[in-house]
């Protein structure tokens, strides 16, 4: 079976980094919910108290035009609990409102202060499209401020009214819970706090459902940022903890070949020591405590070179390890193996290898 080589491994794993930002970003895309627009776009109708109640409520204006919700209404004293609004209802029969987390109204008034916003929902087997009321009623009232226009009313904060229960005998084991997804019509309705005999005026700008987008997104995002900063800690751990633990790793010496206990000193410290960018024949000689010429003699008799021969070798081929296995850029390298002078390292390094670092580094993309 033929082994995959290193770079097309190395250009495989960048490939999957980008896995989970591309799935991210997808997840995103599949999530995000755009606000869908119920007024304008919907038909509008009015309804008040005179055909079921008997009542004596009018309605003053009814305008749709300029893309505004308008209307002018009494209340008059007749049915039991004078009532008025209006209705915004789609061309079909039901519209799915279930996968939006709350609607906003922009909507301006001259008196009122308690303004009931209703959502009307099928129940199967129950509601008869003749008869508007038998849909259940879902209802949150609007604290209406004079310095407010826009309201945003949470779908799970809508609640039954206890007369709807009471109206058709039934309660919520009966009828079950809410369904969204099939949604007849909308309502806006008279301020419950509203006396009798007084003219108001309402005007609502748009009316459209929303999801709150936000809490998805943070979290993907969350997930995605916590992901690639592990993976960055890691590469990074593994880059010092690579370059720490190579300290011998050019040519296996077995010291218990040389018998002078003075060579094997020395061979020591240059492994310990070889990138310390001071190091040379002065520094060698103060910190072993031996003089220049035992160090060369010991060179020459156990090595066959000179300590600063074998400094540069210890260097270029630590230098060769990261060239071959990591990015880092080539004055980086030369910083890090004990070269203080850029031009002094490709001197050094292509009198040794035979040709620049720059040029190693192109030479192993070529064949793999």
């Amino acid at each position: 079976m033929k082994k995959i080589n290193i770079p097309f491994r190395k250009k495989l794993a960048k490939l999957l980094l980008f896995l989970p930002l591309t799935a991210a970003i997808v997840f995103i895309y599949l999530l995000y919910k755009s606000d869908w627009m119920i007024y304008p776009g919907m038909k509008v109708s009015s309804y008040n108290d005179k055909l079921n109640d008997h009542g004596n409520s009018e309605l003053h204006l009814l305008d749709t035009t300029h893309h505004k919700l308008l209307f002018e209404y009494t209340l008059n004293n007749g049915a039991p609990y004078p009532y008025l609004g209006v209705s915004i209802f789609p061309e079909s029969a039901f519209v799915d409102l279930s996968d939006f987390d709350y609607l906003e109204i922009e909507i301006e008034a001259n008196k009122s202060k308690r303004i009931p916003i209703h959502i009307l929902v099928n129940v199967p087997g129950f509601s008869n499209s003749k008869d508007a009321i038998s849909y259940r009623q879902m209802e949150q009232e609007i604290d209406y401020y004079p310095d407010q226009k826009i309201y945003r009313l949470y779908i799970d904060k809508f609640k039954t009214p206890s007369w709807w229960f009471s109206k058709w005998q039934v309660n919520e084991d009966k009828v079950g819970l809410p369904n969204y997804s099939q949604v007849p019509s909308f309502s806006i309705q008279n301020c419950q706090l509203l006396k009798t005999g007084v003219r108001e005026r309402i005007k609502v700008s748009y009316v459209k459902a929303g999801k709150d987008n936000w809490i998805p997104v943070t979290i993907i995002t969350t997930v995605t940022f916590v992901f690639y900063t592990l993976i960055y800690i890691y590469i990074k751990f593994k880059q010092t903890r690579s370059i720490s633990s190579n300290r011998y790793p050019y040519q296996k010496l077995n010291i218990g070949n040389i018998a002078d206990e003075d060579a094997q000193k020395i061979i020591k410290y240059i492994s310990e020591n070889y990138q310390r960018e001071d190091l040379n024949s002065e520094v060698m000689q103060k910190e072993l405590g031996m003089t220049e010429n035992k160090i060369a003699a010991i060179f020459k008799t156990s090595l066959n070179t000179t300590s600063k021969k074998y400094l540069n070798s210890i260097r270029l081929q630590e230098a060769c390890r990261l060239l071959k296995e990591t990015d880092r850029q080539i004055s980086d390298i030369a910083y890090i193996v004990g070269y203080t002078s850029i031009p002094h390292f490709n001197r050094v390094f292509k009198e040794n290898i035979g040709c620049t670092p720059n040029e190693f580094r192109k030479n192993l993309l070529k064949t793999s």
